[in-house]
């Protein structure tokens, strides 16, 4: 630098630091040998994942075997890198899934839909939807439980108005 010009510099903790308290000291020097230093602490508490959803499962409940279309639910993906990441679209055989293939931008988010496939046959639906970018991923537990149709079952061999016909 010439005299009485000035810079400006940034300093950037390292990635992937782990949980701990981190102190360095910056020294300057003129050619002429004079210094200047200044001591920075950065303090890592908790390590935050690349990805992160809103989100970590999703119930749908119950329905009898058919059932129309179920009401979709929303989930959102949040970006904690400071690079862009193109997502993947994920699939499920038992959930459709939105649409949410795209870049997502470095801290950004973005949204899509979840719910049960029309049309299940009765069993419980427990799954796992995995969210990928890049090198990073995330995970969805979804949840649905279809029953079997209850039938009404008539009895012609037992009179009406006999003793426990209603229990029968």
């Amino acid at each position: 630098l010439d005299y009485d010009d000035d810079c400006e510099y940034k300093i950037v903790p390292k990635k992937d630091l782990k949980v701990g308290t981190y102190t360095d000291t910056t020294v300057f020097q003129t050619r002429e040998g004079a210094t200047a230093s200044f001591k920075a602490t950065i303090v890592v508490e908790k390590a935050v994942d690349p990805l992160t959803l809103n989100v970590s499962s999703l119930d749908f409940g119950n329905a009898e075997m058919g059932y129309a279309g179920l009401n979709t639910q929303t989930v959102t993906v949040k970006n904690n890198t400071d690079s862009p990441l193109n997502l993947e679209q994920p699939s499920s055989y038992n959930y459709e899934i939105g649409s949410v293939s795209r870049t997502l931008s470095a801290g950004g988010t973005a949204t899509f839909t979840v719910r049960p496939r029309t049309g299940l046959a009765a069993n419980v639906y427990n799954d796992s939807l995995t969210i990928r970018a890049g090198n990073y991923s995330t995970r969805l537990d979804l949840r649905f439980t279809v029953t079997p149709k209850l039938l009404l079952a008539v009895f012609a061999d037992v009179a009406e108005g006999s003793t426990f016909a209603a229990d029968i």
